[in-house]
């Protein structure tokens, strides 16, 4: 990952010069301008310093080749994410058209950006280490990730693959658990043996709790076929998700396979 710098000028309206007190997320944004690319909105930030126009900014720029401008050092204030200001390192991203989605050059690097800042300072993508502007302000930014919730919790875990973390259970958002394999990816619409129990994972490829369907192929169809299958939901119990059975007696267990 190659980092171009070019630091704004220090004034009120881009780079106030603050120091950040301490570093709790990451705060992804799109730039909101299609088609532009990342220097053109560098130069405008800069601008900033003598128009003040408005008050704005951010850590970095990724454009629409992947390429990475850092415009405020890591540990300083951005102008980006309004209350979330004070602990955030700010993302812009450029994209080529009105729906905010990246091309997949600035995905990667945005991907690799993220998880580069989450790893130096310490924060866990898949638990409040990844924000969105949009949760702290309901303005719709990065409007891919928020127009849909199914791309931005993929791009958390793509953020922590490349964080290359250790196989096995991972917890992830609202305290969801998912398993990772050694090559990263994870199971979705799939049963998985683990440790001598079954496992179900729905098709974001969360451990499923409580009553689900299986139909052979896929967890809770839409069309409501297959079988009734019941997964523990004891709360953080050690064998939360495994899959339960009936005895011969007609008695009730958690499964357990030799």
């Amino acid at each position: 990952m190659q980092i171009r710098e070019a630091l704004l000028t220090v004034s009120n309206y881009n780079r106030p010069g603050s120091k950040r007190v301490r570093t709790a997320a990451v705060a992804c944004h799109y730039i909101g301008n299609p088609g532009t690319s990342a220097q053109a909105n560098r130069n405008w930030f800069e601008s900033l310093s003598k128009t003040h126009e408005t008050k704005a900014s951010a850590h970095y720029i990724i454009g629409l080749d992947g390429e990475i401008i850092q415009m405020v050092p890591e540990e300083e204030i951005s102008w980006c994410t309004n209350s979330a200001n004070s602990y955030t390192i700010s993302i812009e991203a450029c994209h080529p058209g009105s729906t905010g989605e990246f091309t997949d050059a600035t995905y990667a690097a945005y991907v690799e950006l993220c998880a580069d800042i989450c790893d130096r300072w310490d924060l866990d993508p898949l638990n409040g280490g990844l924000i969105r502007h949009y949760d702290v302000t309901r303005k719709v930014c990065p409007k891919w990730f928020v127009d849909h919730p199914d791309a931005w919790e993929q791009f958390k875990r793509d953020v922590a693959t490349a964080m290359q973390r250790e196989p096995g259970w991972q917890k992830g958002t609202e305290g969801r658990w998912w398993y990772r394999y050694e090559d990263g990816t994870y199971p979705a619409n799939k049963w998985l043996l683990i440790n001598h129990h079954w496992y179900l994972f729905n098709k974001d490829g969360y451990m499923c709790t409580g009553w689900h369907r299986w139909d052979g192929k896929v967890c809770d169809p839409a069309d409501g076929a297959g079988d009734w299958y019941f997964l523990d939901n004891t709360s953080a119990g050690p064998l939360e998700g495994a899959c339960w059975h009936t005895r011969d007696n007609g008695a009730q267990e958690i499964w357990y396979i030799e």
